[in-house]
């Protein structure tokens, strides 16, 4: 297609409505690698970014318009800017946390008001849903022309669930980027863990991933394994060190003296490029993801796994114990689970573990494939 006529851009416009750099979150990463997949596809791709506090001079040119999260007129004007415009459609990332109001509810008058046609991509589709947050999905999904969700257990719970039809829902899987090319023992040494077991756990840390469940089941892996290294990889959560400052992170240092393991857990406290994390990943032997609860980068995670050339085990949610009697339960009173640190231990060393042959693997399309599958979504609409 081409992209100029008479020196004017004519290539179709597509305008994300998400997070987006330098924003340091996952979605927001996402949002610019699908922007850079479907420009390389035919569209020119424009940004509303969102969750702000206030305005920023932002750096990307195609940025052109910021959405303060608590300002709902903020939403409105989002919406009728895009109705003036020339874009042909709307690719909303929707993340509960990322919009205003009570569960990102003002995402909702910006649908309503839109005109322009909007796909909407689900980061997170819950399989116990408060009455609100089914309330909020049902309303995105039905003001949506389609949906892109990354597996097809979303499509499941959007039918039984949600009660929505799912007629114009595609399932896009998150991608990955090629593997690093170099031997793991070669990244071992860039990172300077030559000759150790590499675990390893990423992502913006907050409480809630279970990363000190990890750090307690630790003493038994070192026993068999005593060269063994767990890197937790990536700073804490910006809004979490505004909230609490460092107060997670600490525990998890304090946890790591009390137990001994000063030589065995090594925190890289940074907000990690895509290039690091495949020089990390690729120098992993075994990945650990502890969630206590299914969170919406889990997928992201699973596919940067795989594509990272790393070979190991994906260890899903921890596993409950125990009867609901004398559980501790959560602001909502839902019990919450218990967790026995014994069984990653246990899985850790399991004998088919063999550091590390690989139980599960993602759809492991490259990018720009899914580029081209994103851009197609776009076509009907």
């Amino acid at each position: 297609m081409s992209r100029k006529s008479n020196g004017i851009d004519v290539r179709p416009e597509v305008a994300f409505v998400s997070t987006y750099p330098p924003t340091e979150c996952g979605l927001a990463t996402f949002t610019q690698d699908v922007l850079n997949a479907v420009e390389r596809h035919g569209w020119r791709g424009l940004v509303i970014s969102a969750d702000h506090e206030d305005y920023i001079d932002h750096p990307d040119p195609r940025v052109i318009y910021q959405i303060r999260r608590e300002e709902m007129g903020d939403y409105v004007e989002a919406a009728e800017l895009l109705n003036r415009s020339q874009v042909r459609v709307v690719s909303l990332q929707h993340e509960y946390g990322i919009f205003g109001g009570e569960m990102g509810e003002y995402i909702i008058p910006f649908l309503r008001r839109l005109e322009v046609p909007v796909v909407t991509t689900l980061h997170t589709v819950v399989p116990r849903p408060t009455d609100v947050m089914r309330d909020i999905l049902r309303k995105v999904v039905l003001h949506s022309n389609a949906v892109v969700v990354m597996a097809t257990t979303a499509v499941h719970l959007l039918r039984e669930v949600y009660e929505v039809p799912t007629d114009n829902v595609y399932v896009i899987p998150h991608g990955a980027p090629a593997p690093l090319p170099i031997a793991q023992q070669e990244a071992k040494a860039l990172i300077g863990f030559s000759g150790r077991t590499v675990l390893s756990t990423f992502g913006l840390v907050s409480r809630g991933k279970g990363l000190e469940y990890v750090i307690r089941a630790l003493p038994e892996v070192v026993k068999q394994f005593p060269n063994v290294v767990y890197l937790i990889l990536g700073e804490t959560h910006p809004k979490v060190r505004a909230r609490e400052g460092e107060e997670y992170r600490e525990m998890l240092m304090a946890e790591v003296e009390r137990l001994g393991l000063q030589e065995h857990v090594v925190f890289e406290n940074r907000y990690l490029s895509l290039e690091d994390i495949r020089l990390y990943l690729r120098a992993t032997d075994l990945y650990i993801t502890p969630y206590l609860k299914p969170r919406p980068d889990y997928e992201r995670h699973l596919s940067l796994r795989a594509g990272g050339g790393m070979r190991g085990d994906f260890h899903p949610l921890p596993v409950r114990t125990g009867g609901t009697g004398g559980r501790r339960r959560d602001a909502g009173g839902v019990p919450q689970p218990r967790f026995d640190c014994r069984r990653y231990s246990a899985a850790v060393v399991r004998p088919d573990a063999d550091a590390l042959s690989p139980r599960r693997r993602p759809e492991e399309s490259g990018d720009a494939e899914l580029g081209r599958r994103r851009a197609c979504v776009c076509q009907p609409v």
